[in-house]
């Protein structure tokens, strides 16, 4: 039959071949066509389109079947059909033409959409082509401390073409792991205060820079100069009146002088021996024995510390156990305490002038962000370096050394002037002296815990510093120079509860240094695991759980009931040993708030998240 004969020809084979290679290659390309080029498709191109492609549902196919085809098939496969079927076939071909040999006005109009060749493919097939057609989510994460939110675009870049069945599963799916992977996302940053991060990272967040004038209004501390002159002149003057009217035994107003001799002050050989003190400690720190520790990420590298100031400690023990052997007399530390104390008062000075002058030459990244107002006297009393080193020596923690060991030689010269004037001991000056003994060894055998604190890291090294370690030896002995004067005793129970209120207040003071300094050095220790954290944009995490959800400085709370301790050794004969707990008490809460106000700046959103929980700065429903 005509029919048959043009199927089988070779042309037509050959057409159909090339028809199938134009279908797959538009299915790995691409699954539709744009509305421009569907509407160039004209119908003369429709009908070239071989049968092939379509085999199940084109008429033309089943227009082609004959009754000889039909014949040729198995008789059991259908032995019910006649031969004269065939013919009724070929009639009914006859009288309804096949739908590729529609007229032109029969023909379908361009500008209908024809079906998406997706609708022919299998679902293997599209998966075949997913990876081509991944369908990207653009995904901006904001701040997390500043509460901005997340931002998710679900709207899939898809093309025109109507999408089949399967490609619109594919899509679905799509949406709904972007959906899970948002979630996801989403849970990880409320649960990132269980994530932990090493110390290296604060390499990767600097501190900020030291600001201009115009934005360093907002950080002047300590009432500004005139704040400053005062606190300067308050201090010394009124700490000197105090060590001359504790040299007095009676302690009356009445009796009270002040010399006018610039001897009582000045001492050549108490000058003499007080250098020589600070050199033997400056000299004691370079000593290559210790653990050497890292500190505060500088703008310019790492600092590192040699911690041997224990050692330090019976070292200069031992030179003074050995001055006392050989019959020096090392009680003058008693007997000239207020040249002494001049004499520090005097290098202090000295000392900041010089840092002052050096600091204006340091690089201005080396320089203290909080001293740079350009006032001169606002800048020296802050300090124009935070750790400021000369060669081998660093200057803040060979001062802390000299006043921490110089308040343990102070106590051990008045327990030795104890003794020599009378023929016993005084339980009561024993234990007063032996509690600031204590604190003292303690901060030397974790002085590794002090190089974390505020002071160290933040604090610049001016005469605020430098006049602050230089009197801290002469500060808690007020309440030994009472005792040694006064020859004060109380009960023997009432010393044992000074005992075990003071081992409260040491509890709370080196359990907190600790937990910090642990948490510091190594987020990830498994003993730290259980505390809560709040996140930084420094990438640095803030405690609010364990000592300090309690309070926002609890090593200040221990420091301060352990200064009440030490004056309640003298009862209630003088108001003048409660100087000292009070001083500490009002130095420390004033520390706080300078703290506060420092990691507020730092820390933004993340410290008001720390101060709506922990909303006490020291002291418990007080402050």
């Amino acid at each position: 039959m005509p029919e048959r004969n043009f199927r089988r020809s070779p042309a037509r084979a050959a057409a159909a071949a090339a028809a199938v290679a134009v279908a797959q290659s538009a299915v790995a390309t691409q699954r539709s066509r744009s509305p421009a080029r569907r509407s160039e498709k004209s119908p003369a191109r429709r009908t070239e389109k071989s049968p092939a492609r379509r085999p199940e549902k084109s008429p033309a196919r089943r227009s082609e079947k004959s009754p000889a085809r039909r014949s040729e098939k198995s008789p059991a496969r259908r032995p019910e059909k006649s031969p004269n079927v065939s013919e009724k076939s070929s009639s009914r071909a006859a009288r309804k033409p096949s739908p590729g040999r529609k007229t032109a006005s029969r023909r379908k109009s361009p500008a209908r959409k024809p079906k998406s060749p997706a609708r022919s493919f299998s679902a293997a097939e599209v998966t075949s082509t997913q990876k081509e057609e991944i369908i990207h989510y653009p995904r901006v994460l904001s701040n997390h401390d500043r509460g901005d939110g997340f931002d998710f675009d679900f709207q899939p870049r898809t093309r025109g073409s109507r999408e089949s069945s399967v490609a619109s599963s594919v899509v679905l799916i799509r949406r709904i792991t972007a959906n899970k992977m948002f979630q996801e996302k989403l849970e990880e940053t409320k649960e990132i205060e269980h994530l932990k991060v090493t110390e290296e990272r604060e390499l990767e967040y600097p501190e900020k820079q030291p600001p201009s004038k115009s934005e360093n209004e907002d950080i002047i501390e300590f009432g500004g100069r005139f704040g400053i002159l005062v606190l300067q002149f308050f201090s010394q003057a009124s700490l000197l009146l105090t060590h001359i009217y504790c040299s007095k035994a009676n302690y009356g107003i009445k009796d009270f002088k002040i010399p006018l001799d610039w001897r009582a002050y000045f001492d050549i050989e108490v000058a003499a021996l007080f250098l020589g003190y600070v050199l033997l400690q400056f000299v004691l720190s370079i000593l290559p024995v210790g653990k050497v520790v890292d500190g505060l990420p500088d703008k310019l590298g790492r600092l590192q510390y040699r911690c041997n100031g224990f050692l330090n400690t019976f070292i200069t023990l031992a030179i003074f156990a050995l001055l006392k052997y050989f019959e020096f007399p090392v009680t003058m530390i008693v007997d000239k305490y207020v040249q002494f104390f001049v004499t520090g008062l005097i290098f202090a000075y000295v000392l900041a002038v010089l840092l002052y002058v050096r600091g204006g030459r340091t690089h201005f990244m080396a320089q203290n962000a909080y001293a740079v107002t350009g006032s001169h006297i606002y800048d020296f009393w802050m300090g124009r370096e935070v750790n400021p080193q000369i060669g081998p020596f660093d200057i803040k923690s060979s001062l802390v050394r000299t006043g921490v060991i110089g308040l343990i030689l102070v106590n051990v010269a008045i327990i030795a002037k104890s003794l020599e004037q009378s023929s016993g001991y005084s339980p009561t000056l024993l234990l007063a002296a032996g509690l600031q003994i204590w604190y003292c060894l303690d901060h030397m055998w974790f002085e590794e815990c002090f190089l974390a604190s505020f002071e160290v890291r933040y604090e610049g090294t001016g005469y605020m510093l430098t006049l602050g370690y230089n009197m801290f030896p002469y500060i808690p002995t007020i309440i030994t120079r009472f005792l040694l004067n006064y020859r004060l005793e109380i009960p023997l129970y009432a010393l044992a509860a000074i005992v075990v209120i003071h081992t409260i207040g040491y509890v709370i003071y080196r359990g907190s240094n600790l937990q910090k300094n642990e948490f510091r050095k190594n987020p990830l220790n498994p003993a730290l695991a259980h505390l809560e954290t709040i996140p930084t944009q420094r990438g640095r995490k803030i405690l609010v759980s364990g000592w300090w959800g309690w309070v926002r400085h609890p090593n200040y709370l221990g420091d301060i009931i352990m200064h009440w301790t030490w004056a309640s050794c003298c009862g209630i004969a003088h108001p003048l040993p409660y100087i000292v707990p009070l001083f500490v008490t009002l130095l420390l809460l004033h520390r706080a708030k300078r703290d506060d106000a420092r990691c507020k700046q730092r820390y933004n959103a993340a410290w008001e998240r720390y101060s709506n929980r922990v909303q006490y700065h020291v002291i418990p429903r007080v402050f």
